[in-house]
């Protein structure tokens, strides 16, 4: 059997759709190894190489492929930075590392659109034979079966909000989780802006950033009073801080802050949503509903055209109050850009699952049977060493509570309620055994016992 490995660097935007692919691959008779990424990265140099399914290609990224590789995995990547995020040239030169791709054996991307784009990155060593086009996941969960796994959760939100706004926002890299942080100065560190160009380029999309999170906040007390009969509901971004939300929680009866749950059930159950600059008007559309822009200018040099495309955008609060105003009623869309949006996102309203053609790829691809094992003494000190400062540095705790935040404990009965709507019936979840490795890591495997 083959092992494969699942890092999971966000708990709300990866667990679910991750584990679509750890269900296909546990069907073709794989080991699968699912849990937080520090944690995954650690128990991969201890097991059998395998293949590992990393997140991103950025530079940072580089060290940790490369060891993987040393010891003998295969490495393949499920890009969730392609499909929204910087500017195309923007994209390649901060999100795409040439010494991260080297160590890469196959790139899945969501849709033609990434893989055009990835062809054009200068001196990379990656070609089509390397690209592989599987969509994400993320958009099969708001298919049947797979959108049951969420009905508890909608029940819990219609319950509690009934009619509500959804606010999406993403203002992390200007106010980051953890207070005072230089997010420029961070990517900087780690290697991801790395001239002058790259700096200009971002600081004019932090400066954008941190205008429309202003916005935002304008915008969401001018709706708390023009709707008084509906609920605004904030759901930040993991890594953004919350002070100034929580502000508004207090002098606004009606806006409530909530972080619990992946996205799929709050936009299922939401009367339209609003967001800055992210996936999820291309995931509302999904179940056809409605979604609205709030930015405080477009810029080509930094942004992509896909959140602007399926949905009404707006430069002001007057102006998205206009358009709620006009549109809200109107929940439901006709979506009569399918074929466009296929060129973005292989699999929607496609037959196969992404999972499915992800397993597919994987499935092939031979794994070795040799490692190498570092056993030095001197490795096993510093780490020591390392732990030890770690352990009582005041800024390295407060970046374990942002991975608390990220990655919370894992009950295994999450896993086992996936398991029994993913699969196609109860009595085939049964046929494999569930492993607690710690509080954040599970092995999955097919019994050896006849049941």
């Amino acid at each position: 059997m083959k092992n494969l490995f699942i890092p999971i660097e966000i708990f709300n935007r990866d667990f679910h759709s991750r584990m679509m692919i750890g269900i296909e691959a546990l069907k073709k008779n794989f080991n699968v190894f699912i849990g937080r990424k520090s944690n995954i990265n650690q128990l991969a140099l201890k097991e059998k190489p395998g293949i590992y399914l990393g997140l991103v290609t950025v530079e940072n990224h580089c060290e940790l492929y490369k060891k993987l590789k040393l010891y003998g995995h295969r490495i393949v990547v499920l890009d969730e930075e392609g499909l929204v995020t910087f500017s195309k040239k923007m994209y390649l030169d901060l999100k795409v590392s040439n010494n991260t791709l080297k160590n890469i054996d196959s790139l899945f991307v969501c849709g033609k659109e990434n893989k055009d784009l990835l062809i054009k990155k200068k001196n990379s060593e990656f070609n089509n034979k390397n690209i592989f086009i599987t969509g994400n996941p993320r958009f099969d969960l708001f298919r049947n079966p797979y959108s049951k796994i969420f009905d508890p959760e909608v029940d819990i939100i219609t319950k509690k909000y009934n009619k509500f706004i959804l606010i999406n926002t993403s203002f992390s890299f200007a106010d980051h989780y953890i207070d005072n942080l230089d997010y420029k100065s961070e990517l900087q560190k780690q290697k991801v802006l790395n001239n002058k160009e790259d700096i200009k380029k971002f600081i004019t999309y932090l400066n954008i950033v941190k205008k429309t999170k202003i916005l935002f906040i304008e915008t969401i007390k001018k709706l708390s009073i023009i709707y008084p009969s509906f609920n605004i509901v904030i759901r930040p971004h993991p890594s953004e801080n919350h002070k100034k939300y929580h502000n508004l929680c207090k002098n606004f009866k009606n806006v409530f802050l909530d972080m619990r749950f992946s996205i799929q059930p709050w936009i299922k159950s939401c009367s339209f949503l609003i967001h800055s600059y992210c996936t999820t008007p291309a995931e509302a559309l999904c179940v056809a509903k409605k979604s609205f822009c709030l930015i405080n200018r477009i810029d080509p040099t930094v942004h992509k055209k896909i959140p602007f495309i399926f949905n009404n955008v707006s430069f002001s609060t007057n102006e998205i109050l206009n358009k709620i105003k006009i549109h809200f009623l109107n929940n439901k869309i006709k979506i009569n850009n399918q074929d466009s949006m296929k060129y973005f996102i292989k699999n929607f309203g496609s037959k196969k699952l992404s999972s499915e053609i992800i397993v597919d790829i994987i499935n092939k691809i031979k794994t070795n049977k040799y490692f190498y094992k570092n056993t030095s003494k001197e490795n096993i000190f510093f780490s020591i060493i390392k732990n030890f400062i770690n352990y009582f540095s005041i800024k390295n705790r407060s970046r374990k509570d942002y991975l608390e935040h990220k990655v919370p404990i894992i009950d295994i009965q999450v896993i086992k309620n996936i398991m029994n709507v993913f699969l196609d019936n109860k009595t085939d979840s049964k046929k494999y055994h569930i492993n607690k490795i710690d509080k954040y890591t599970f092995s999955i495997k097919k019994n050896t016992i006849k049941l």
